[in-house]
């Protein structure tokens, strides 16, 4: 049984945009009974678990796509969903690293860095000037 030593302790949830192999590093860092939630396939691969993920540590892998979702609910419901979304940001509980951020003219050297591997956050695009 694998179990990735630089996480911990390990957690309940994990959220993988990549799929393929990204979604096995993903369960390793999952506390047993755990759920592996898949929501992008940026690496064009099938989501790869190993059969003791699944089997021996009681994973979950389920798959969520927001469109979807967004599709059978009301307006107010979505607005209340991104409301509490903004609150978990300001109050903390989840935070998005920002690597890097480039003007919108420098659109060129964002994606040019956004296709390395190895970020440590988020490469971020913001207009050229102040809007509004």
């Amino acid at each position: 049984m694998r179990r990735n030593s630089l996480i911990a302790p390990l957690t309940e949830y994990g959220a993988n945009v990549i799929g393929g192999g990204a979604t096995a590093r993903l369960a390793d860092c999952l506390a047993y009974g755990g759920t592996a939630v898949n929501y992008g396939f940026l690496s064009g691969e099938p989501c790869h678990v190993t059969p003791d993920q699944l089997i021996l540590r009681d994973l979950t892998l389920k798959g969520f796509w927001l469109a979807s979702k967004f599709g059978t609910m009301k307006p107010v419901q979505i607005r209340s969903h991104y409301d509490h979304l903004v609150q978990l940001f300001a109050d903390g509980t989840l935070s998005v690293p920002v690597e890097e951020t480039y003007t919108i003219d420098q659109a060129r050297d964002a994606l040019s860095h956004a296709m390395r591997e190895g970020h440590d956050g988020k490469i971020l695009i913001t207009a050229n000037r102040p809007v509004g």
